[in-house]
């Protein structure tokens, strides 16, 4: 398994983090999927292409890491997807992301772009469930053009 995201690579160094195989194999399940996959998922698919040997836990314990280091986002749902934002070093992972997912193919898409449209609902949404405390994501669901 090759990994081209330096992102990934860089993140891991700058947290004196080991670059294993099994954390660049679940890392690549990830990228190379367009939807999320839960923890046995990223298991299964190690395991039927790859001779990478791993255990559902270390897939685990290494997608909560990736979630802490702002690489992966762990949905309502308890998936995973891969986060899309370039995150800066003022900023971080701690900016809102927008996610949408197909209730049909499990597609997910993060608008990782935020125009002034959609930094004004958001502003108006944080201020509505500001009762709830901190949140990072806002997750839509319904139907992708592919499967109308």
């Amino acid at each position: 398994m090759t990994i081209d995201d330096d992102r990934f690579l860089d993140s891991l160094k700058k947290n004196n983090l080991r670059i294993t195989e099994a954390r660049k194999a679940v890392y690549s399940v990830l990228a190379d999927s367009d939807k999320s996959i839960s923890v046995q998922g990223v298991f299964a698919k190690i395991e039927s292409t790859s001779g990478i040997k791993t255990d559902r836990v270390s897939v685990y314990r290494n997608l909560n890491l990736f979630s802490k280091l702002g690489l992966v986002h762990r949905l309502q749902d308890g998936k995973y997807s891969i986060c899309a934002h370039k995150h800066d070093a003022d900023h971080g992972h701690d900016h809102l992301h927008i996610m949408a997912i197909c209730n049909r193919c499990d597609s997910t898409f993060e608008v990782d772009s935020h125009d002034k449209q959609i930094c004004q609902a958001v502003n108006k949404m944080k201020s509505f469930v500001n009762s709830f405390g901190s949140f990072s994501n806002i997750t839509f669901q319904g139907t992708c053009n592919d499967c109308r």
